[in-house]
């Protein structure tokens, strides 16, 4: 199935840049439907849009809210880009944003994060856009576009131009398509190897939540969990909603991915916890 582009009048009046962002655009639509590397789609438009960092991410609603991006970073300086801000440009409009608007971060009256604050002085960046792609009950999805120079009037019109079609592209795409992209950055990234039953224990479990997981990776369903520990179902989903934040998780598929691939291999003390 083939997606048309709609940018408005693109044929007659072509400003400069517009003829990339087309093509960035053409590149998304394939890319969304999963014929085309999502990497690929986000660098052409940080090429078309002059922009140095550029974000896929999804923000849960569930426990602490955990963040994840897939990025694309032009400039490849440190620090890199770890987690979504979109939740700090939109404030108290999070929740309920409209897909395909636009949100500037120096056109907000909300006053900033200043983990966001730190990363774009260490990157020399002045400069955030954010547009909701999809709004769900347990999580939404942003597009970031971070920039080292403000955007005049005719860059904004250029972004607002783009964004509704960007939304409208991305409510159509395959299913399953976030979670896989997630579950392969985290896979390929050290932070994703990680054996988060390790001796050292990196997401810092308590005692009950380590037990949790423990159980679950030797392929324990919920019920059974319940019983071994003898805790009930609303205590478990407490551990289950405090462990999706630690381990940078948003739901039950993609915990057991990380336990599972590759197989965790307890250590004796992990055993004596258990």
């Amino acid at each position: 199935m083939n997606y048309c582009v709609s940018v408005p009048q693109a044929a007659s009046s072509v400003r400069s840049g517009e003829i990339g962002l087309v093509s960035a655009i053409a590149q998304w639509c394939e890319c969304v439907q999963g014929r085309a590397p999502v990497k690929d789609a986000l660098a052409q438009l940080a090429t078309a849009l002059d922009a140095e960092v550029i974000a896929l991410g999804r923000i849960s609603r569930e426990g602490a809210g955990n963040r994840s991006v897939v990025v694309h970073d032009a400039g490849n300086k440190a620090p890199a880009l770890e987690r979504s801000f979109a939740d700090v440009v939109l404030g108290p409009y999070f929740r309920q944003p409209r897909p395909g608007s636009v949100w500037f971060k120096s056109l907000t009256d909300i006053e900033s994060d200043p983990r966001l604050e730190t990363f774009h002085q260490r990157r020399r960046l002045n400069e955030l856009a954010v547009i909701p792609l999809s709004v769900a009950e347990k999580s939404s999805i942003f597009l970031e576009i971070h920039f080292s120079s403000h955007r005049g009037s005719g860059q904004h019109a250029l972004i607002n131009m783009v964004a509704a079609t960007l939304a409208d592209t991305w409510s159509r795409r395959r299913p399953g398509l976030m979670t896989e992209l997630l579950l392969a950055r985290r896979s390929t990234s050290p932070s994703g190897e990680t054996d988060l039953m390790s001796l050292e224990n990196p997401a810092r479990l308590s005692r009950a939540e380590f037990r949790v997981c423990l159980l679950l990776s030797r392929g324990l369903s919920n019920k059974r969990v319940c019983a071994e520990l003898g805790i009930s179902e609303s205590t478990l989903r407490t551990h289950l909603r405090s462990i999706y934040a630690k381990c940078d998780c948003s739901n039950h598929s993609e915990l057991l991915f990380r336990l599972l691939s590759p197989a965790p291999t307890p250590s004796p003390q992990a055993r004596r916890v258990a």
